[in-house]
């Protein structure tokens, strides 16, 4: 069944996409690009990503870096942070291969990326069990 949309509301919608950066607030990325990495993939943003985010009009992609929120007798912080390290190793090395993205850590990297053509990555952690009680890991982090 196709559904009819009103000329009215396709104009109102265009003018809100071209006058407001696109955002994609949820993307697990990084997990998903390590996963493929060490299978030996390459160049996955630009191959499987980079096209439909342009044509979407996408300015910038919060990447999740997922952090199970509980640690299991076999599991240990360290090795859960190692996990973590590995998927933005992983976010980094795509980033590195692909001048189009540029990685925003604060208000200012995200001003200068609306004056630009470029797609902007900011990098959040699903959860902190990776850093366990060590709080003074999370200025690593950042």
């Amino acid at each position: 069944m196709d559904i009819e949309i009103r000329e009215e509301a396709l104009w109102k919608a265009r003018l809100l996409h071209e006058n407001n950066p696109v955002v994609d607030a949820h993307f697990d990325l990084p997990g998903e690009l390590l996963f493929r990495r060490k299978r030996g993939e390459k160049h996955i943003i630009r191959r499987e990503y980079l096209a439909d985010w342009k044509s979407a009009g996408l300015k910038l992609l919060v990447a999740s870096v997922f952090v199970p929120t509980q640690v299991t007798e076999r599991e240990s912080a360290q090795g859960i942070m190692e996990d973590v390290l590995c998927q933005m190793d992983a976010l980094f090395a795509e980033m590195r291969e692909n001048q189009e993205l540029v990685l925003i850590k604060n208000r200012i990297d995200l001003q200068r990326l609306l004056q630009t053509d470029k797609i902007g990555v900011l990098i959040y952690l699903e959860g902190l069990d990776c850093i366990g009680e060590k709080a003074e890991l999370l200025e690593m982090l950042y």
